[in-house]
């Protein structure tokens, strides 16, 4: 009587292929928390760098056209915020007037958006609503402003 034979298995089986599945898995679990912590330090330096590219622009507008310059919060884009948050846009504005309001006869130079959603921007008392500068490029007032990151993905 004759052995019957089998032909050979070739591939993976179950066992290898759960294995590989766990090893990945504590691999992307591992790495999901650097990957956040990346992500939220990326949108907090992209705000910075929005807001002082804002101000940057500010100070050149009234050196080019030798009048004074504002940026102020705005939660419309059309007037000036009376509150103090900064996260909900800011206009920057030629004070034509030099009244230190966004009204009739001011140009705005440009409108910026909204912070991204968890990201707070405030300044201090000199600079709560608004920021200046005048015909040499000089601010008007002297603060800091505080960006923070307080909310998630």
């Amino acid at each position: 009587m004759a052995r019957a034979t089998f032909p050979r298995q070739q591939g993976t089986g179950l066992i290898e292929l759960i294995t590989v599945i766990v090893v990945l898995g504590i691999l992307f679990a591992s790495a999901v928390p650097s990957l956040y912590g990346f992500m939220m330090a990326n949108r907090v330096s992209d705000a910075a760098s929005t807001f002082t590219r804002s101000l940057m622009l500010a100070r050149s507008e009234a050196l080019k056209r030798n009048k004074p310059v504002r940026a102020c919060s705005t939660s419309n884009g059309s007037t000036c915020d009376t509150g103090t948050d900064w996260d909900s846009g800011w206009i920057v504005y030629v004070d034509a007037n030099s009244n230190g309001t966004f009204d009739a006869g001011d140009e705005a130079v440009r409108v910026f958006p909204r912070l991204t959603s968890g990201l707070t921007l405030r300044g201090s008392a000199a600079v709560t609503r608004s920021i200046g500068f005048d015909t040499v490029g000089t601010p008007t007032s002297v603060g800091w402003f505080s960006l923070c990151n307080v909310g998630s993905l």
